[in-house]
């Protein structure tokens, strides 16, 4: 059986495809030192002009997403096989990884033999095969390889403060050169601006010195032009003055008939609470001749029993016609607020039309004339003030009534003796039943 044939550039339905080329991204971040931070905002570029190849965004940025999710992967399992091993919060548990990572590197640096400069790889692998032929390794004692490591490592830490130093320094040359760039760029709005004045100036005198030569027929037509405005603006304000003046007037006449509607309307409420309180001392009185008849239940139980049937009836007959009159006087009463409601309500839908009508006659002529926009806040003014001060007679009027219907009910309550009352009514009724089998006994009689 034939081997099959390996993958090649020839493939079928690989003639389309481009090669996979990914770049290191760098991405910016708000955290982290200053100068790193200035680099970013300044200098860095932005991420689809990161690639040096046209069309290694896509890949570079999937490349960098797989690494920031197996990192992140990493991250994960390392913290539950470990981090919460350690007992440590996430921030200090990374600190003392980085710190461990640094001290490893340090140890193996003292520990990890070195020669003075970096060589070549082919001088390296020379030197690891002439390390393992022990005629070399018998030559190199441990004082020399231990002074050798404390002499590269003096010279690396110069090295690092030297580099330091000049990171310094360019890091001010940076922030020097960012300080005359912005003064530069503040000198040049300034100019710019003072630019800008200057050339509107340039305009106005150079229009200026075109109507020089002609500076006599050009103040003429100035001084007409001139005239002209000024006979517009009388004929303007001649015929303003015969506008206002009628609709001043139908202003005034609709404020007086505002007026007037709204001391009817206040004279209608002052009558309604009178109602209101005719109805109340109608129940008073009523519920006065309810307790004057529990009063005289009470006589008539206290008065011999031999009295006959003819003055019970009577008596409640009359009890009876004297409710009766109550009744009527109550309905009356309620049918006489419902009408002056009825007309309260009819009254203030023409007082809101009247207002709307003046609010839209006014407002016509309120962007145009000063004295008509006052005129106009006045009525706007005038009419929420009425609005408020009959809400607040109304609020007034059912605070009242809510006053002495606790009054009323209170002075019910103490007055009232229910478990008495209904004792009586008791005995009054077994007495009536008593009398009506006595009176059917009778009449059953031969």
């Amino acid at each position: 059986m034939a081997a099959p044939a390996p993958l090649s550039s020839s493939s079928p339905g690989t003639c389309l495809l481009k090669p996979f080329h990914a770049h290191p991204l760098v991405l910016p971040r708000d955290s982290g030192p200053v100068e790193r931070r200035e680099f970013f905002g300044g200098f860095l570029p932005p991420v689809p002009a990161q690639p040096p190849r046209p069309g290694a965004g896509a890949p570079s940025l999937l490349e960098r997403h797989a690494g920031d999710l197996g990192a992140q992967h990493d991250w994960e399992a390392d913290w539950q096989s470990q981090g919460l091993a350690s007992r440590l919060p996430p921030k200090e548990y990374v600190q003392w990884k980085r710190q461990r990572l640094r001290r490893r590197l340090l140890d193996q640096l003292r520990e990890a033999p070195r020669d003075c400069p970096p060589c070549a790889p082919q001088e390296l692998v020379g030197q690891m095969q002439a390390a393992l032929e022990p005629l070399a390794s018998s030559k190199t004692s441990e004082q020399e390889v231990q002074v050798r490591q404390e002499e590269e490592l003096a010279g690396l830490r110069g090295e690092l403060q030297r580099l330091e130093a000049e990171m310094d320094a360019v890091c001010g040359e940076v922030k020097v050169l960012e300080l005359s760039l912005s003064q530069a760029e503040a000198g040049l709005r300034q100019q710019r601006l003072a630019l800008g004045g200057r050339e509107e100036t340039l305009q106005v005198k150079s229009r200026a010195l075109e109507l020089l030569p002609q500076a006599e027929n050009n103040l003429a037509k100035l001084q007409l032009l001139v005239e002209g405005s000024a006979q517009r603006l009388v004929l303007l304000a001649a015929q303003w003055e015969t506008r206002r003046g009628p609709l001043v007037d139908q202003y005034r006449h609709l404020r007086a008939a505002r007026h007037s509607r709204q001391l009817e309307s206040t004279r209608r409420v002052s009558e309604i609470q009178a109602l209101h309180e005719r109805g109340r001392s109608a129940a008073t009185e009523a519920q006065r001749k309810e307790e004057l008849c529990r009063q005289l239940l009470t006589e008539l139980e206290s008065l011999p029993k031999d009295v006959s049937r003819a003055a019970y009836t009577q008596r409640i007959l009359e009890i009876v016609g004297n409710i009766r009159k109550q009744k009527e006087e109550i309905t009356k009463i309620l049918s006489d607020t419902r009408a002056l409601q009825k007309e309260i309500n009819g009254l203030s839908g023409k007082l809101d039309r009247t207002f709307a009508v003046t609010d839209e006659l006014v407002f016509k002529d309120a962007k145009r004339d000063e004295s008509v926009r006052k005129a106009y806040k006045y009525l706007a003014a005038l009419h929420e003030n009425c609005s408020q001060l009959i809400q607040t007679i109304e609020d007034a009027g059912a605070i009242q009534r809510e006053t002495r219907d606790l009054e009323e009910q209170i002075e019910s309550e103490g007055t009232k003796k229910t478990l008495a009352n209904l004792e009586r009514i008791l005995s009054d009724y077994r007495a009536l039943r008593q009398e009506n089998a006595a009176l059917l006994g009778r009449s059953r009689e031969p």
